[in-house]
């Protein structure tokens, strides 16, 4: 009989957290090429 395995379930937030932050991020993690800027990196510019 096998064991039953008593892990905690993990919520989306848990599991796409990381994807989400470098792919919003990618010139902070030294991926470059993607965005001219990182989401949020300037809150004000000429434009605002």
């Amino acid at each position: 009989m096998a064991q039953a395995l008593n892990r905690l379930k993990e919520s989306p937030s848990q599991t796409a957290g990381p994807y989400v932050h470098i792919g919003l991020t990618p010139n902070f993690c030294d991926i470059t090429g993607v965005y001219d800027d990182d989401l949020g990196r300037v809150m004000v510019n000429d434009k605002t």
